[in-house]
């Protein structure tokens, strides 16, 4: 009292213009309250500092709103991952998706090389097959 300090949880706040005002051994102790009130009181407070915060603050949301406004022109697909337990596939009688014939197995064809060993057998598998430089499919 009567030394024109303002002290919040061991904080000084004063406006002295002093480097050392923020750990004032007259304001006690410093502590993660304290900083978390420091950070409010120089975000929406202090006329100085808010304008600063308020600016960047700005630049952030224009940032955010221009980075949402990009990913919404993205077109979806309705394939964005494998499912966990593959559905059986059939060979089609005559493409009829209501006469499935015989029963296949997610794979090569035969009479080409087999997967590498340890590659997972779906499309990203088969992606990386291809463009293998030692697949003899592709290689130049």
């Amino acid at each position: 009292m009567g030394t024109g300090r303002t002290c919040i949880a061991g904080r000084d706040f004063s406006p002295r213009g002093n480097s050392d005002r923020d750990q004032s051994p007259d304001c006690g102790e410093n502590s993660e309250q304290a900083t978390k009130i420091a950070h409010y009181y120089y975000e929406n407070i202090n006329p100085t500092t808010r304008a600063e915060f308020q600016a960047v603050k700005e630049k952030i949301a224009s940032q955010t709103k221009a980075r949402t406004d990009f990913e919404n022109t993205i077109p979806a697909t309705l394939i964005m991952e494998d499912m966990s337990e593959p559905r059986e596939a059939f060979v089609l009688k005559r493409g009829e998706y209501d006469k499935p014939g015989e029963k296949v197995e997610r794979g090569v064809p035969a009479v080409f090389p087999p997967l590498p060993e340890g590659t997972p057998v779906n499309r990203l598998g088969l992606a990386k097959w291809l463009v293998d430089p030692a697949n003899p499919l592709t290689s130049v």
